[in-house]
């Protein structure tokens, strides 16, 4: 924690500093515009009794007014690109529960609401409708949630459609909760400016008008890699590949060459379409629990030298007896239950999986905790159930919840989940789809061990 704490003072000295710098530019482009005034004033002195000089004395100022407007619009602009660089250098300190939170009992959940899509207040600016959000941080230190499907109305369907979109985190509110800023996307699809992700040439071949949708990230060596999928109908008919998460969302996340792996449904050896992985603090290497997009799969999970992190080619799959080479079979280490979302951390220590659980019957977002990646779902780790659809009235009730991402800073006992809703009932009167509630809410879990 002292650890963390001086990292992030390291952090922020140089945002704080360049800051300052902005301040004294800003003043010294003034102290321009102010002097070129005073130029205009003596050098229009002897006409200032006609009416040209009054006019050109006007249009003289008028010009400087516009200048300085300039002045200030830029160092705006600068100090809010400051302000959510050093809203996020903290973003992965331990949260604190807020002072007027009530306490969460061991194994236990409370639910924030929403903070973003239909519901939230205030959510993301132009955008009524939206899921997912997964958090994940820029090399300069920012936060940036990553929504999937998104749009500008209040319901699935409604006005533009974004198919993914980056959103800056500017800050958090007293209860924790992101403070989002405009979004750094565009809506459209392939081949439209400023969406986040392209896709490469392979995905296009098979689905030029894909959606192109978040399978997860992994961390690194300080580096953030995330896994695209190529999607019709929620399934990956494009493939998947992956991104390097860069500074510039708005330029778009380019695909890591030789990433792009076809889906090949109902094959143990094709390759995942959905990952979430950590790097171990205990020996260094990189663990990725996997499964496919399409929530017909268990979770797998994979190991991987981190120099190695982005070339699919070297993970090692856990084939149940040991770490395997990258050509052998994968195990579903959750049996036969199938999964979706998923969201691989190491917290505390120890490895937890928040995820969807999609098995029929089931569709809980469930929190495991294990001693090692490969036990997590040993029968011991008994699951939290972050959100479920079949008892109402509880703490834990969300209708149709799905996602379950964990956020930065989480410590056991104050894991903060997103957990996304979608109402994807009928009007029976109209047959029309309800398209909501559509968003992302903020769940906190104790996962602590008892005591």
């Amino acid at each position: 924690m002292r650890n963390r704490i001086h990292q992030v003072e390291q952090a922020a000295a140089p945002i704080i500093n360049q800051a300052g710098q902005v301040t004294l530019q800003a003043r010294a482009d003034m102290e321009k515009v102010r002097q070129a005034w005073a130029a205009d004033k003596a050098l229009l002195a002897p006409m200032r009794f006609s009416l040209a000089g009054r006019l050109a004395l006007l249009a003289a100022g008028q010009r400087r007014i516009a200048e300085a407007v300039d002045v200030i619009k830029h160092a705006m602009g600068e100090f809010t690109m400051l302000s959510q660089r050093l809203g996020g250098v903290g973003g992965d300190l331990p949260l604190q529960p807020a002072p007027g939170l009530p306490a969460v009992p061991p194994q236990g959940v409370l639910n924030l609401g929403p903070i973003a899509g239909t519901g939230a207040d205030p959510g993301v600016p132009g955008m009524g409708a939206t899921d997912l959000g997964e958090i994940v941080r820029l090399p300069d230190g920012r936060l940036v949630s990553v929504f999937g499907d998104s749009f500008t109305g209040d319901k699935v369907g409604e006005g533009e459609h974004y198919r993914s979109v980056a959103v800056p985190i500017t800050g958090f509110d007293e209860l924790g909760k992101p403070i989002y800023g405009e979004p750094f996307n565009l809506p459209g699809g392939p081949g439209s400016p400023n969406v986040l992700f392209p896709p490469p040439p392979e995905a296009l071949a098979l689905d030029p008008n894909m959606n192109t949708l978040p399978g997860g990230s992994i961390v690194v060596n300080g580096k953030t890699y995330m896994m695209v999928s190529g999607t019709s109908g929620l399934k990956p008919n494009a493939g998947s590949w992956l991104v390097e998460v860069t500074n510039d969302p708005a330029a778009g996340w380019q695909p890591v060459p030789g990433s792009w792996r076809p889906w090949q449904p109902g094959n143990v050896m094709g390759a995942p379409s959905q990952i979430s992985g950590y790097q171990s603090s205990k020996d260094g290497m990189v663990y990725i629990a996997a499964n496919s997009f399409d929530r017909s799969q268990g979770v797998s999970m994979f190991r991987v030298d981190p120099a190695n992190a982005a070339d699919r080619g070297a993970w090692q799959p856990w084939t149940g007896s040991g770490w395997g080479t990258p050509t052998e079979a994968p195990v579903s280490v959750s049996g036969q239950q199938t999964y979706g979302e998923l969201s691989f951390r190491e917290v505390d220590g120890r490895p937890v999986l928040s995820a969807f659980n999609s098995t029929p019957g089931v569709y809980e977002v469930q929190v495991r905790v294990g001693d090692n990646p490969v036990d997590i779902f040993n029968s011991a780790n008994s699951p939290i159930v972050a959100a479920q659809t079949g008892i109402e009235g509880t703490p834990n009730y969300v209708w149709q919840p799905y996602g379950g991402f964990i956020m930065p800073g989480s410590t056991l006992d104050n894991l903060n989940l997103l957990v996304s809703q979608w109402d994807t009932r009928v009007d029976p009167a109209s047959g029309v789809p309800f398209g909501a509630p559509y968003n992302t809410q903020q769940i906190i879990v104790n996962a602590a061990p008892p005591r």
